[in-house]
């Protein structure tokens, strides 16, 4: 989607730079916020919620700053919204729901390819690869949203506006990074008040079933917890944050672990055997509490990309808690690396690897994004975040 391209500046997207976690000094103080609120959120208690804080904010933000409320109404609206709100103006733009509501904001997509030096260390077989993306994208495959907001040209912006966060959603992992809690109303507007920024790095994902590039903030991820991210989805308004473990027991019948290559920093292909699932991290959690990815830092200018292997129901079952407790490291069948760039294919031993892609489902931010092959690439410094 084009709204994050206005929330990117054009010199830092580029691979090679190094991102700083030192808060942008503010020439001004932010005039316009506008607050894109999620109003099915949290069960619908995120609306709720909004409505009590939301007076507690004006009188903190001050009269001198303008408070916009939108809400999202259907899928990828706030991404139109937020585009909306860059093009008029806005200092800063702020989600108010779960990691679903941030995640479209921070949708760059295809704006992203056009940006000046952001292919320059892209490796001979990863320029093949998007060379060939987009041949063919059904309207199953192709992202929802991207016919209006995945192709556009990137604006210039003076100022670029800065993104915030109040969590108030089912999962909202991206805030757990950062010790942002869900219940806390008055830390989220002292945050928001204070106006302080942070550069962050941003995630892009190319998909060469689907030539629309995407980005994620948090976690992107691959095979088993992808398929049980599209599994939670009508359970959320249900059962809330259970949704993912139930959801884990629906999708596990239909997984089965799978060679899979992969490729880091342009280095030699390796063979990831029996590979249950992959997350690439810019930020720890996912999964509504999973600490995943330990040794994540959006400042960092790279992903921590983990893998397991070899894991089955049962593994889950005994070792599970592990991988809420960031513990996971070391364990039988768990890898860790960091990683700028990272490739992941199916392996050519399983066969027919078209067909056998499609198994393989890959999310970003929880939400559905497409099948292997896959390229993803660290944008270091992207966005500014309030904290």
């Amino acid at each position: 989607m084009a709204a994050v391209a206005l929330l990117v500046s054009p010199a830092v997207v580029r691979l090679g730079g190094s991102s700083s976690d030192v808060p942008f000094p503010q020439a001004q103080k932010p005039r316009t916020y506008v607050f894109i609120v999620n109003p099915e959120g949290g069960s619908g208690k995120t609306l709720k919620r909004w409505k009590a804080m939301k007076p507690l904010l004006q009188r903190s933000l001050g009269e001198e700053v303008t408070v916009r409320e939108a809400l999202t109404e259907y899928p990828f609206h706030a991404a139109e919204l937020a585009r909306e709100a860059v093009e008029q103006g806005a200092d800063a733009v702020v989600a108010v729901g779960g990691d679903g509501t941030l995640h479209e904001p921070v949708i760059p997509r295809a704006a992203l390819v056009r940006q000046e030096g952001a292919e320059q260390q892209r490796g001979s077989e990863g320029e093949e690869q998007q060379s060939e993306a987009g041949r063919e994208c059904s309207d199953d495959d192709k992202p929802r949203g991207t016919e209006r907001n995945g192709c556009e040209g990137t604006h210039a912006v003076s100022r670029r506006p800065a993104l915030g966060v109040i969590p108030l959603g089912t999962g909202s992992d991206f805030a757990r990074t950062f010790g942002w809690r869900s219940d806390d109303a008055n830390a989220a507007v002292a945050r928001i008040a204070r106006g302080h920024r942070q550069a962050i790095d941003v995630g892009r994902v190319q998909l060469r079933d689907c030539g629309v590039d995407q980005c994620f903030v948090n976690v992107a991820d691959v095979h088993l917890s992808a398929r049980v991210g599209r599994a939670a989805v009508p359970l959320k308004s249900s059962f809330g944050s259970l949704c993912y473990a139930i959801a884990t027991l629906k999708a596990f019948p239909k997984h089965r672990n799978l060679d899979l290559s992969i490729r880091i920093d342009n280095g030699p292909w390796q063979t990831l055997p029996a590979a249950t699932m992959l997350a690439i991290g810019n930020a720890n959690f996912f999964g509504g509490g999973m600490r995943i990815c330990p040794q994540a830092s959006p400042s960092s200018g790279s992903f921590n990309v983990v893998t397991l292997s070899g894991f089955r129901l049962l593994d889950f079952v005994q070792r599970g808690w592990r991988l809420f407790a960031g513990s996971h490291i070391g364990v039988k069948g768990v890898e860790s690396y960091s990683a700028k760039l990272i490739e992941i294919k199916v392996a050519a031993a399983e066969g027919d690897s078209k067909e056998v892609s499609q198994e393989v489902y890959v999310q970003g931010d929880g939400e559905a994004l497409g099948h292997l092959p896959a390229v993803f690439q660290i944008l270091p410094g992207a966005i500014d975040i309030l904290v």
